[in-house]
């Protein structure tokens, strides 16, 4: 990957994290899932996770959508 393309989606996450008021500690966490079909982990179980999946799932979008690749991926 290159270190423009590095930056950018650096750029994104801080966005989204931010948008969705998701702690920097999920960083890592959103940047992977960026790379992860959705169907691999976009289920809500029902546990009230602290955060649930629905609003990482919202970050996750907005991270794609800022580095133009459009939202949710299937």
């Amino acid at each position: 990957m290159s270190r423009t393309k590095e930056h950018k989606i650096e750029e994104a996450l801080s966005i989204a994290l931010q948008e969705n008021a998701l702690q920097e500690g999920f960083r890592d966490t959103i940047r992977r899932l960026v790379f992860d079909a959705n169907d691999q982990w976009r289920i809500c179980c029902g546990n009230l996770c602290e955060p649930c999946v629905m609003p990482m799932g919202r970050a996750v979008d907005r991270v794609r959508e800022l580095i133009g690749w459009g939202g949710r991926a299937s």
